[in-house]
């Protein structure tokens, strides 16, 4: 019986040319090239490791945010990124990403409203993606900021809008926030 670690290294070719496909297609391509019958969930680990393989695993790439909150910092001046960790393990609990362009667009070209929503994220270890956006002259979506993070509850909120605010709120005029916020749930709006 083939093991994912065998299937692997004889489809990764065809992974990286089809990086989305489905591991029933690996299933069918091993049968027809190597007359080897896998099962899917064999099929789903071969992939996966040779997507780890391309774009390394989720464990390097949380090592990795300090670094990118740094690069993002200075190849944009201006732009905010900052995150955090919690705990005796150093669990990583969020980053906040608000680049400059979106900041200066906001308050030069957009009306005073900013909607948020939150959305999961796929993929070993979930969380969420919190998402500030505002309103163009145009009543187009424009992108102000994003805190990714574990979960979506009033803490993460908070910490997010905690960050955003001091920049978003730089002039006098109040600003109007639209939520989908869950009946009874308060945010602190500042």
């Amino acid at each position: 019986m083939a093991n994912a670690r065998w299937v692997a290294p004889r489809i990764m070719g065809y992974v990286s040319d089809h990086i989305n496909c489905k591991p029933s297609a690996i299933q069918s391509r091993m049968q027809r090239k190597y007359k080897v019958k896998i099962s899917y969930r064999t099929a789903w680990h071969a992939r996966h490791i040779c997507l780890e393989k391309f774009f390394g695993s989720f464990e390097d790439s949380y090592r990795w945010v300090p670094e990118l909150c740094r690069q993002i910092m200075e190849t944009n001046p201006g732009s905010i990124a900052t995150w955090s960790k919690e705990g005796v393990q150093e669990q990583f609990n969020g980053l906040f990403v608000m680049y400059k362009a979106s900041l200066d667009g906001f308050l030069n070209g957009c009306r005073l409203v900013i909607g948020l929503d939150g959305t999961f994220l796929k993929g070993k270890y979930g969380g969420m993606v919190l998402a500030a956006m505002g309103l163009d002259n145009n009543n187009g979506i424009f992108p102000i900021a994003i805190y990714i993070c574990r979960n979506e509850c009033k803490e993460t909120w908070n910490n997010f809008l905690s960050i955003l605010a001091p920049y978003v709120t730089q002039k006098e005029n109040p600003i109007t926030f639209i939520s989908d916020q869950q009946k009874g749930r308060k945010f602190l709006l500042i």
